[in-house]
């Protein structure tokens, strides 16, 4: 009885083990992340005490807008987007994060500036108030 009780146990923690892995495979095969927020997420956002909200494509806050280069900084701004605000709770799809701070990340900065009333008003540049925000929010 024992033995079955054990091989019983082992099992249940074994699959549980596997379903819960599932999610993290999944993302690092480049798939989505589970969970309704997190549809396109790549990175699986958290709280850093010293950054604040991160996916961990970018630690910094440098002016960010539609001419940039810097694809880890826009895919930090999608991403944050994406599980961070009700960007897409309100109606909107989930931004993609590719890195390009085209039409669409563009909407959802003037959205989540727009929304929240973020300092600086409405321009579509991710700069230190937009920043502070999705870090700090």
């Amino acid at each position: 009885m024992r033995k079955r009780l054990v091989s019983t146990l082992a099992a249940t923690l074994m699959a549980t083990g596997l379903a819960l892995g599932a999610p993290a495979a999944a993302q690092a095969a480049g798939g989505s992340a589970v969970g309704a927020n997190a549809v396109n997420a790549v990175n699986a956002c958290g709280y850093n005490s010293t950054i604040g909200w991160h996916c961990g494509y970018y630690n910094g806050s440098a002016e960010t807008d539609e001419w940039s280069t810097d694809s880890a900084a826009v895919k930090e701004i999608q991403d944050l987007i994406n599980q961070e605000t009700l960007y897409w709770e309100n109606g909107h799809a989930q931004l993609a994060v590719d890195g390009s701070f085209g039409p669409a990340t563009l909407a959802a900065v003037e959205w989540l500036q727009s929304t929240y009333g973020i300092c600086g008003g409405v321009n579509g540049n991710v700069g230190p108030c937009t920043w502070s925000w999705l870090r700090w929010q």
